[in-house]
């Protein structure tokens, strides 16, 4: 749970050091900054790219569009084949026995789709136009001040990122949302208000993830 400034100095450090280094990472960015080369894993291959995560990306686009393009030829070479085991039962007697285990073959080996996974398609209830109005919104750690005279609107369908250093705000800002909304506008800051929709049902993910239950299994 590195912020942004200590990722940085990570990703410095680990630059200037003269060793190997294996790293496994959601971090697109310190990708870049650390990594020469990088493994793909797919279906139980591992595909090799030089260069950090946006040369692997472009280099990947590449190899799927080269596939796509086998595929079709594969494609076409299987409705030849098709047609050609179709001609009726006399003809195909007379057919080579080794081009029809080929064709067979060929039939038979139809790859199944590259990610058979699928995320899960959460229901939805409509939204109102107000999901949280913070007006002059003020947010304090015991007497320390994050946060002063902050108004902000989130509308329906809206995504924001809150960025920053460890300690600046950004968890106890959301704390303050989450208190408001799960007491029906009776919680709010030590300054300003905070408003929730009426339509709004409130998600939310710790960083401890505390409100999983640690006896379910990851599916």
């Amino acid at each position: 749970h590195l912020d942004v400034e200590g990722i940085s100095w990570l990703a410095r450090h680990l630059r200037a050091r003269r060793s190997a280094l294996v790293c496994v990472t959601h971090d697109r960015w310190f990708l870049d900054q650390v990594c020469t080369r990088m493994w793909d894993v797919q279906r139980g291959t591992v595909y090799e790219y030089e260069g950090g995560y946006t040369d692997y990306v472009f280099a990947r686009a590449e190899r799927e569009r080269i596939a796509a393009t086998e595929e079709v030829k594969r494609q076409n070479l299987v409705r030849k084949e098709l047609a050609w085991l179709r001609r009726g039962a006399p003809a195909r007697t007379s057919k080579p026995r080794f081009r029809v285990e080929a064709a067979n073959e060929l039939i038979k080996d139809v790859p199944p789709p590259r990610d058979t996974s699928e995320l899960m398609k959460f229901a939805s209830s409509r939204l109102g136009k107000t999901v949280f109005d913070l007006e002059n919104v003020t947010v304090q750690a015991g007497p320390k001040v994050l946060l002063k005279h902050l108004t902000w609107q989130l509308g329906p369908g809206d995504r924001f990122g809150l960025v920053g250093v460890n300690g600046a705000g950004k968890t106890s800002l959301l704390r303050a949302m989450a208190d408001a909304a799960r007491s029906d506008g009776e919680r709010q800051p030590s300054d300003g208000r905070i408003v929730t929709g009426k339509t709004v049902k409130l998600a939310y993910l710790s960083q401890e993830v505390v409100e999983l239950d640690p006896d379910l299994r990851v599916l």
